[in-house]
């Protein structure tokens, strides 16, 4: 048994090795091919040091963690213009994804739902476009998202507020219709809902007013109609509230 065990440990040891340095060769190539489809660059800030000659843990905007594999992605506003490829999907322990700032466009692929450590993703100051995704919802761990400045349309998807986690949510500055869902009562830690300049409609849901970690709620500059309800006494942490250039008619009778 202990001749067993004494073969056994170095065949481990050297299958996790393995393991770790296919998937550090994996996040260099997800993010090589990333690279070439960057189709502009007009300000030629693109990090020089982005080469296989190189590893991937020194690249500029790139962090890793004590394995060697990829936690971080941030490349703001460095007015890069492509699309966003499915196989980031592949960088398996990304916890940040920052790219606000530049000029990507497309859909965001589904793929992107495979970022399951994903804490941090800012899109913010983009051309994205289409729906919003309800996969967001598979991201439980996601505490900060922001969508601010694009081209996304149509409804919010009441999957969305399966992100337990989240404290702040900024779909501002877009074309979002209908209605906003009654499942925002789920984010039992949400402290910042940015709404403002979408085509939002009906009355704000009663949810709303069980979330009682929020503390900013902009609703600026949409179709929301009806009133603000008493209930929002409830909301005891509640800094901010904006409903300037909306249909709301200011707090219910008594």
């Amino acid at each position: 048994m202990a001749n067993t065990l004494s073969f056994s440990v170095p065949i481990l040891l050297t299958a996790l090795l393995c393991m770790t340095v296919t998937c550090f060769n994996e996040d260099q190539s997800v993010l090589l091919q990333f690279k070439a489809h960057i189709t502009s660059n007009p300000l030629n800030v693109w990090p020089y040091n982005w080469s296989s000659a190189t590893s991937v843990c020194h690249w500029t905007g790139i962090s890793c963690g004590i394995n060697g594999r990829v936690t971080a992605l941030n490349l703001p506003n460095m007015n890069l213009y492509g699309t966003i490829l499915p196989s980031l999907g592949k960088l398996s322990l990304l916890s940040v994804l920052n790219m606000s700032g530049n000029s990507f466009h497309g859909h965001l692929p589904s793929e992107l739902a495979n970022l399951q450590r994903l804490e941090l993703m800012d899109l913010s100051h983009n051309e994205l476009s289409g729906g919003i995704p309800p996969w967001f919802g598979n991201l439980t761990k996601l505490q900060y998202l922001s969508l601010y400045g694009n081209n996304f349309t149509g409804s919010i998807s009441p999957y969305l507020f399966s992100m337990i986690n989240l404290e702040t949510m900024d779909f501002s500055h877009n074309f979002l219709q209908g209605s906003l869902p009654h499942e925002i009562g789920n984010l039992p830690k949400l402290k910042i809902l940015r709404l403002r300049y979408n085509k939002l409609s009906n009355p704000i849901p009663a949810a709303i007013y069980n979330v009682s970690s929020l503390e900013v709620a902009d609703f600026m500059f949409n179709n929301f109609s009806g009133s603000i309800s008493r209930n929002i006494g409830n909301l005891t942490k509640l800094r901010e509230i904006y409903v300037a250039h909306t249909d709301i008619g200011g707090i219910e009778a008594c």
